[in-house]
């Protein structure tokens, strides 16, 4: 049987097309019609909501800009990343627009859905009027899709939820095990069964189970950026209206405070399973995307051991689910990136998709587009200092030929994120660049101190054996690209463009390890991660160099043949490395040997971290239900913020609470709902405690200690025995969470 390829749906005849577009509306409709009278079908009305919001206003625009035979994932990732811009300009149109007409909750489910559809009605009818004569659909055979091969690889995500549910559940790791040893030696089964057909689609299910493997762990967020992202979500949600002004660099992101809840919304799916899911299934687009890259640079197999490198990195599954803002950047990262390379796409169509995904980024995750202006801005000087003195390591200078490294986007990308950051949120954002900045240069004379270079520090501390074994497996990582960029240098085949960029992205690399508060500034590991965007491909291309100069000493010194590798045993032994790379960064090994885990929880719901399992949720619902407003209450460090996201996940304020003497207050949110991090003197002090409450969670209990900051310092560290029976008496217990109460007034 065949149909038309439903992921190339810009290449269909125009009417199907807005036929279907228009049935999947009015399905939307008669689901929310359906369910205002308790008629729930599950999963339907998120599965298409989905389908509209994230993938049909993209293939509108691919449409409008008659952009076609881009092939399947080109197709999906274009359009993604032009429906993710269109959600958060509607969204900034209606913050903008409807409060002027009266209306004071643009982002309620009428107003959004009304607006949403009128928006691809537009599109629609832009699009049938440019674009009604073409027709060339790409056809599809369902036995393709209905092979075993497919089917098995479309499964592999589903042992993912079931091994979470049985962690969650019944504490028992087994299925997680099973599927983490099963991911790891994946790229041997890729390389030798698999073909390079469904490379794509063996990286899309690769990345998207080890996402949630962590995210469904907990049934609730875990996380402490995600937290805050939470907070100011729920807040647009509650109030039906986006206050640019507050002063929390957060409340700036749009992938954050207006896309999540449009599609929350939308779909009647909450904020908490919209950033454990659906970003999911997004972010998993990332690697994917870096596929189609590296494949133009090298092959397909080059290009599959590079992203699964990227995909196993601990960042990439343990670091960006709590980072949602980030997940949504990464998308339009890697989408401007592939703008290089790309050849079916040029002239002026090119330039509007730059523009829109640099829109995307700048107003997706402020760190992201400062590192990015960095790589951009540090790739001209290079070019202009090789031009100068006449260096040939990068051929053919043209910068006007460059689609991203050229002073045009350069100045857009700086100019509108200088006036996003300063314009919004009251410029927190670039006041905190600023201070970066500042603390970087006046510490020049302080490069490579542990104390101030978080790089560097993570490269000298003392660890423990298999820690440092996982340090060592890095630096290995690390050595192969450097290798890779020097051989690079000598290439004259790749791109000039993305060879500027990547010897770029490498020295920022660097400076992250050598200069003092920069990699601190978003941790080491996301630095890290960022950089490997361009940096990947040459892991594997360093590797394979550094056998070809192991061939040449063989065939030279011992002039021996018979123990030389080739290629091909080459890629194998790679394959070998991610294995041992993947087993230690999923915690596999360490789980093996009962080895501290350093907060990767996935394997162990006992560790100590930003998350809460069911029990501990029921008792922040008996404090939510039963607390005097206006009284503190405390926790340790890794619960303040669930305590806070959970206890007023309801609660709607209005934006004076927000604001002190007029002025937007950083962290007023906590302020005002009085729930905070325990410091050592508070818990040690009957005084201070007064008639506070103290949220105790299941580690708590268990090993008789909470994690609090120094009071004078604000290091952290467990205060062990607490013996706070003696000071306060407990209100609530069920096991896993205890309720305490202070028993007198604070004097």
């Amino acid at each position: 049987m065949e149909i038309d390829n439903p992921l190339q749906m810009n290449d269909w005849n125009i009417k199907p097309f807005l036929w279907l577009i228009f049935l999947l509306q009015f399905s939307l409709l008669i689901l929310i019609l359906l369910e205002s009278i308790d008629i729930q079908i599950p999963i339907l009305r998120e599965l298409i909501s989905f389908i509209i919001l994230f993938f049909i206003p993209g293939v509108l625009i691919l449409r409008i800009l008659r952009l076609h035979d881009l092939g399947n994932t080109r197709t999906v990732f274009y359009s993604v990343g032009l429906s993710i811009v269109s959600l958060m300009l509607i969204g900034l149109f209606m913050n903008s627009i409807y409060p002027l007409m009266g209306i004071s909750k643009p982002f309620s489910l009428f107003n959004l859905f009304i607006t949403v559809n009128l928006f691809l009605f537009s599109l629609c009818i832009i699009s049938y009027l440019r674009d009604k004569d073409y027709s060339s659909p790409e056809i599809l055979q369902l036995q393709e899709i209905l092979s075993p091969l497919f089917l098995v690889l479309c499964l592999i995500p589903f042992l993912s939820i079931f091994g979470t549910y049985m962690l969650n559940v019944y504490g028992n790791n087994t299925l997680q095990m099973i599927l983490l040893l099963i991911l790891a030696i994946f790229p041997l089964i890729t390389l030798k069964w698999i073909p390079k057909k469904l490379y794509p689609l063996v990286i899309f299910v690769l990345a998207l189970s080890l996402l949630l493997h962590t995210t469904l762990i907990s049934p609730y967020i875990w996380g402490s950026d995600i937290n805050i992202e939470l907070i100011m979500a729920n807040y647009v949600i509650k109030t039906g209206v986006w206050y640019a002004e507050l002063n929390i660099p957060y409340n700036a992101m749009l992938s954050v405070v207006l896309l999540a809840p449009i599609y929350s919304v939308i779909s009647d799916l909450s904020l908490t399973w919209c950033f454990k899911i659906v970003y999911s299934v997004l972010f998993s687009l990332v690697p994917v995307i870096l596929f189609e890259i590296y494949n133009k640079l090298s092959n397909e197999k080059i290009a599959l051991l590079a992203c699964i490198f990227f995909i196993n990195l601990n960042a990439f599954f343990t670091v960006l689910p709590a980072v949602a803002r980030q997940e949504i950047a990464s998308i339009f990262l890697a989408l401007i990136l592939i703008m290089v390379l790309e050849e079916k796409i040029s002239g002026y169509y090119k330039s509007i998709l730059l523009l829109l995904f640099g829109f995307g980024l700048v107003v997706s995750h402020y760190g992201m587009a400062y590192v990015f202006l960095l790589i951009i801005g540090a790739s001209i000087l290079i070019l202009i200092f090789f031009r100068i003195f006449k260096i040939k390591l990068i051929e053919n200078i043209e910068f006007k030929n460059y689609k991203i490294v050229n002073i045009y986007f350069a100045l857009f990308m700086a100019c509108f994120s200088l006036i996003w950051f300063i314009y919004v949120s009251n410029y927190s954002i670039f006041q905190n660049g600023s201070v970066l900045g500042y603390l970087m240069f006046s510490s020049l004379n302080d490069l490579f101190n542990p104390t101030t270079s978080q790089g560097y520090y993570i490269i000298s501390a003392s660890m423990s054996y298999y820690q440092s074994l996982e340090r060592f497996l890095y630096i290995i990582g690390d050595l192969l690209i450097a290798i890779g960029i020097i051989n690079l240098t000598f290439d004259k085949k790749i791109n000039s463009e993305f060879k500027a960029l990547s010897i770029a992205s490498f020295l920022i690399l660097v400076s992250a390890v050598i200069f003092p508060y920069f990699a601190a500034a978003m941790n080491t590991d996301r630095i890290f991660y960022i950089n490997l965007f361009f940096l990947a491909v040459f892991f594997v291309s360093g590797f394979l160099s550094a056998i070809r100069v192991f061939n040449r000493a063989l065939k030279n010194v011992i002039k021996s043949r018979s123990l030389m590798i080739s290629a091909k045993n080459a890629l194998y032994i790679l394959c070998l490395f991610l294995l041992v790379f993947s087993i230690f960064n999923t915690a596999f090994i360490y789980q093996v040997f009962d080895q501290p885990k350093m907060g990767r929880f996935a394997l162990e719901n006992t560790q100590d971290f930003y998350m809460v399992n069911n029990q501990e949720i029921s008792g922040i619902n008996w404090l939510k239900k039963n607390n005097v407003n206006g009284i503190e209450i405390y926790s340790d460090v890794y619960k303040f913020l669930v305590l806070e996201s959970l206890i007023y996940s309801d609660d709607t304020k209005p934006l004076e609470k927000f604001l002190v003497n007029g002025i937007p207050y950083d962290n007023s949110y906590s302020i005002e709902y009085q729930t905070l991090m325990a410091y050592d003197n508070i818990i040690n002090s009957t005084i201070l405690l007064g008639d506070a409450y103290v949220f105790f969670g299941k580690f708590n209990i268990d090993n008789k200690k909470i994690l609090v900051a120094d009071n004078d310092t604000g290091e952290l560290y467990y205060l062990n025995d607490t013996r706070l029976e003696n000071k306060i008496y407990k209100l609530y217990d069920n096991g896993d969470s205890w309720i305490l109460k202070g028993t007198g007034v604070r004097t």
